[in-house]
C-alpha cells in the first residue's frame, strides 16, 4: 500500500440497524476487524440505530441519508443490500467497493410480497462488484443468477459472546427453544412450535419463544410458557446454554444462525434438512425434510441420552469450520487484495490517459 498508508479504513453501510441476525452479523464484522491494528472499521447506518448492540473498537454512526456520507476518507467500502446501489455508483469509479452478502434477496421476493423491488435487485446484481458470501450455498446461489463480479465464500464465524470450543457441560433444563419471527412464514416457526407442543405434551417439556416481534395472540394455540422480545444478542448465550433442544424448521434461509449459534452451546438443533443448515452441521448431523420426523427424533434423544451427546459432539466437530479468528484474517485479505487491485488498476488507467 506504500509508505504513505499506516493504516486502513472501511466503510460498511447497514440499512437498518433494526435487532435481526443480519444486522448482527455486520456489526460484529465490523467490530472483530477493528480489533486487528491498523484496520479501523465505521458502519454507516441509515435507519434505525442498533441501540441493541455494545461496540467497543469500530464506529456506529446514524447518518440518516447514505447519500450525505463522503467516502473520500476510507479505503474501501463495504455494501450489503441492493437498496445501497446508489451509494455504489456514485462513489464505485473512485472506491473499490465490496458486497457482503449473507442472502440471494430475490428468493424472497414472492414470500415478502415485496414485488417493488425486483427491479432494484436485477439492477444490483448486475453490476460488477466484488462479492464475499456467508457460505458456499450463497456464493452458488449468486453464480446461478448470473451475479456479475467475483464471488468467493467467506463463512460465517461464530458470534460474538458465544463459545468456540466445546464448552463443560452445563445444566440443561427441560426446555425447548424457538427463535425466530413467525411473522415471516418461511422461517418455519409454525412447524417448530407443533413440535414443541407435542413434546410439552408428552414429555413435560416447557415451551421458551424468542421472537424480533410480539406475536403471543398469533401463537396463544402453542401454550408456549415463556415469551421474550427483542432479547439482546448479549443475552441469547444464555437461553441456548439452558435449553435442552433447540428447533429451527426454515423452509429457506441464507445461513440460519441460531444452528450455529445453538451448536455452540452445546444444545442440539432439531432442524429441516435444506442446504444452508446441512453445510453448517455437516453431511452426518441429523436433519430431517418434514417435522413429524423432526418429532421422531426429537422424542428419541429426550429419552436416549447417549443419542444426546452424540449428537452434542457432531455439533462441537463443527465449530472450528467458524473460526473468528480465521474468518476475520480472510476477510481483511480479502478487503487488502481489493484495494491494491483498484489501485493497480487506477494508475493503469491514470497512465493511458
Amino acid at each position: 500500500m506504500g509508505n504513505s498508508v499506516k493504516s486502513i479504513s472501511v466503510a460498511f453501510f447497514l440499512s437498518s440497524g433494526a435487532l435481526s441476525g443480519g444486522a448482527k452479523v455486520v456489526l460484529e464484522h465490523a467490530e472483530r476487524l477493528s480489533c486487528i491494528f491498523g484496520v479501523n472499521s465505521t458502519v454507516f447506518v441509515e435507519k434505525t440505530m442498533p441501540y441493541w448492540f455494545k461496540s467497543r473498537y469500530s464506529q456506529v454512526i446514524h447518518c440518516g441519508d447514505f447519500r450525505n456520507i463522503d467516502l473520500s476518507g476510507y479505503q474501501v467500502a463495504v455494501i450489503t443490500s441492493p437498496n445501497q446501489l446508489n451509494i455504489y455508483l456514485e462513489w464505485r469509479h473512485k472506491k473499490p467497493f465490496i458486497h457482503l452478502c449473507q442472502g440471494y434477496e430475490g428468493d424472497y421476493i414472492e414470500d415478502l410480497k415485496l414485488w417493488h423491488l425486483t427491479r432494484l435487485i436485477d439492477d444490483f446484481y448486475s453490476y460488477s462488484c466484488r462479492r464475499v458470501t456467508v457460505n458456499k450455498f450463497v456464493a452458488n446461489r449468486l453464480k446461478m443468477v448470473n451475479a456479475r463480479g467475483k464471488i468467493q465464500a467467506l463463512g460465517q464465524p461464530i458470534p460474538l459472546g458465544f463459545p468456540v470450543r466445546p464448552i463443560e457441560k452445563g445444566k440443561k433444563e427441560k426446555e425447548v427453544l424457538i427463535v425466530g419471527s413467525s411473522l415471516i412464514p418461511f422461517k418455519g416457526v409454525e412447524d417448530a412450535l407443533k413440535i414443541a407442543l407435542f413434546l410439552k405434551k408428552l414429555k413435560g417439556f416447557k415451551i421458551v419463544r424468542i421472537s424480533p416481534h410480539d406475536t403471543r395472540k398469533k401463537e396463544k394455540n402453542f401454550c408456549i410458557d415463556s415469551f421474550f422480545v427483542k432479547v439482546p444478542p448479549a443475552m441469547m448465550p444464555s437461553f441456548y446454554k439452558k435449553a435442552y433442544i433447540t428447533i429451527y424448521m426454515p423452509f429457506k434461509d441464507g445461513f440460519g444462525l441460531p444452528v450455529l449459534e445453538s451448536i455452540a452451546c452445546g444444545t442440539p438443533v432439531i432442524s429441516r434438512k435444506i442446504p444452508p443448515v446441512e453445510e453448517t452441521c455437516g453431511k452426518k448431523y441429523p436433519l430431517f425434510g418434514n417435522w413429524k420426523d423432526a418429532l421422531r427424533f426429537a422424542l428419541d434423544i429426550s429419552d436416549d441420552f447417549t443419542l444426546y451427546q452424540e449428537v452434542v459432539k457432531l455439533g462441537y466437530r463443527r465449530l472450528k469450520h467458524f473460526s473468528p479468528f480465521i474468518i476475520t484474517l480472510k476477510f481483511l485479505y480479502i478487503i487488502l487484495d481489493e484495494y491494491l487491485r483498484w489501485l493497480t488498476s487506477s494508475k493503469k488507467n491514470f497512465c493511458t490517459q
